[in-house]
């Protein structure tokens, strides 16, 4: 079994917002042919993404779609629906 470590997701986080967003800012500079307006829409394009992120990322944190439960070696249990398990 491979395992990821968080520093590694988040490393991977970062090194993917750098490429999107520079992607975004290109697009800008291609059209436009403005600098100031390409660094204006990728910081803008940084700080809104984060945040529509985190709250997809809340919002998720109460589906528990493709969660489960592992109760012995090789032995997982499905969790289906919206399943509050601290409150069960």
């Amino acid at each position: 079994m491979i395992i990821s470590s968080s520093r590694r997701s988040g490393a991977k986080a970062v090194t993917w917002r750098v490429i999107a967003t520079t992607t975004t800012m290109s697009l800008v500079y291609f059209f436009t042919g403005e600098l100031d307006l390409s660094l204006g829409v990728g910081f803008f394009d940084v700080l809104l993404k984060l945040a529509f992120y985190f709250l997809h990322e809340r919002a998720w944190e109460r589906v528990w779609y493709g969660r489960g439960v592992k109760v012995d070696r090789g032995i997982t249990i499905a969790l289906g629906g919206l399943v509050n398990i601290e409150n069960t």
